[in-house]
């Protein structure tokens, strides 16, 4: 599988008025990956 992005924690939250990050898995990675061959897409969530 190729690895497409990753989404880290501290994401900030657009749609509100205050300056909140969007937190997941305890400050944590999603890693994401995709395989032509196959078309079909994986993700790996890694926390702290």
């Amino acid at each position: 599988m190729t690895f497409i992005f990753q989404l880290d924690s501290g994401i900030p939250d657009l749609n509100s008025n205050n300056d909140y990050e969007i937190l997941f898995g305890n400050d944590g990675v999603c890693y994401v990956f995709w395989c032509d061959d196959h078309k079909i897409s994986g993700c790996l969530w890694q926390s702290t």
